[in-house]
């Protein structure tokens, strides 16, 4: 039985990486994604991968602060780097379709809950602070798709 468990699980990752192991490049479009490359100045990241970001790329928000914007129709897009630095952040992130945008902040020492979730209203803007996050921690974003979106992190 618990051979037959862990064959089950293997066979289960195996599949998963296999359906996201897919790459995007900084400026891409065809039919199931499209982001374009904001801008390239240090201390920016570019929301434009298709996986979370690798441990290269670590921005300090205590002295950056962080632009950036991307579009998807159909495949949920990564923040290209890591941030840490600060307990509490700032935000202001433009939604600029007709849908919901969904916004995730995780931390990478957790990959199955998300430390914070943010909604932005069809063509809005939404701004805030998020609290009592782990300055020493890598934390990264997620955009939903559909996504147009521009914002900024500090």
């Amino acid at each position: 039985m618990k051979k037959l468990f862990s064959f089950i699980i293997c066979t289960m990752v195996a599949i998963l990486s296999l359906s996201i192991a897919t790459a995007a490049s900084a400026e891409t479009d065809n039919s199931r994604f499209s982001t374009k490359l904001t801008s390239s100045v240090e201390g920016e990241f570019k929301a434009f991968g298709l996986n979370p970001p690798n441990s290269n790329s670590v921005v300090n928000l205590t002295k950056n602060k962080l632009t950036f914007a991307g579009q998807a129709t159909g495949n949920t897009l990564y923040s290209n780097s890591y941030f840490q630095g600060k307990s509490t952040i700032s935000y202001s992130i433009t939604n600029n379709i007709g849908t919901k945008l969904t916004v995730k902040v995780w931390n990478d020492s957790d990959w199955i809950f998300a430390t914070e979730t943010l909604t932005v209203n069809a063509n809005g803007t939404a701004t805030g602070t998020i609290k009592n996050l782990d300055a020493n921690a890598l934390y990264y974003l997620s955009f939903s798709a559909p996504s147009d979106f521009s914002g900024y992190v500090q």
